[in-house]
């Protein structure tokens, strides 16, 4: 869960600078990055799931 929330504070941080900086004015235009940022990082988490349910498997006699 931790990836995930690391996503998205990610993705609030950059919505954050591109606000404040103007280049994007329209707020429902930044959530679309934010979720895409927090949909790689539940990506990642799955991804993490598998590799250690594999290597578990490989590492026991």
């Amino acid at each position: 869960m931790r990836y995930i929330a690391v996503g998205l504070a990610f993705g609030c941080g950059w919505a954050a600078i591109q606000y404040f900086r103007g280049e994007i004015a329209d707020i429902p235009a930044l959530a679309g990055p934010v979720l895409l940022c927090g949909l790689f990082g539940a990506l990642l988490w799955g991804l993490r799931a598998v590799l250690v349910r594999v290597v578990g498997r490989r590492r026991r006699p």
